[in-house]
C-alpha cells in the first residue's frame, strides 16, 4: 500500500473514490443491459436526473431505443431505486464530445429499506476507485458541470 501511494504521488494522476451507480436498460433481445457509473457520469434532483453516457456504447443505444430504466443506488445502507423514463438526449456534451447527455424523469423513487429485527442488511454501498490524470480530472468535472438542469 505504500508503495502504491509513492507512485501516485511521483505520477501526475491522482488517485479518486466515490460513489457508483447501476443503470439497468433493457438489450435488443430483451435481456437486462447493467451499466455500472460513476459519480460525475449522473446529476439528480428531485423530479429528474441527467446522465453522461459514451455515444458509441450499447448503453447510450439501448436508452435511446427504450425510453425506460432503473438507477440503484445505496445510500445509507438502504437501495435507492429509481425507475426512470427518457426526457430528452441531448446529443454530444460540449465538455467531451464523446459523450451524450440523456435527461430522465423520475418516474418511482423506491426506498429498499431493512425492516426491524432482520437478521442481514447491506453494509456497504458501490463505490469505485481509480487513478486519473489533471486534464481527466478537468474533464470529468466539465461533464458533471454539463449535467445540471
Amino acid at each position: 500500500m505504500e508503495a502504491r501511494a509513492r507512485l501516485i504521488e511521483m505520477s501526475e494522476e491522482s488517485h479518486v473514490e466515490g460513489e457508483a451507480a447501476i443503470l439497468t436498460t433493457i438489450s435488443d433481445d430483451g435481456f437486462p443491459h447493467h451499466c455500472f457509473l460513476s459519480q460525475d457520469e449522473w446529476e439528480e434532483s428531485e423530479t429528474s436526473i441527467g446522465l453522461s453516457l459514451l455515444s458509441a456504447s450499447r448503453t447510450a443505444r439501448f436508452v435511446a431505443r427504450r425510453p425506460a430504466a432503473s438507477f440503484l443506488r445505496v445510500i445509507a445502507g438502504e437501495a435507492v431505486i429509481l425507475r426512470l423514463e427518457l426526457a430528452g438526449a441531448g446529443g454530444a456534451m460540449r465538455a467531451d464530445p464523446s459523450r451524450s447527455a440523456f435527461r430522465f424523469t423520475i418516474v418511482e423513487r423506491i426506498v429498499a429499506k431493512t425492516p426491524p429485527n432482520e437478521k442481514a442488511s447491506l453494509t456497504g454501498s458501490l463505490s469505485f476507485e481509480r487513478l486519473e490524470s489533471r486534464e481527466e480530472s478537468d474533464r470529468r468535472r466539465r461533464v458533471k458541470e454539463e449535467l445540471c438542469p
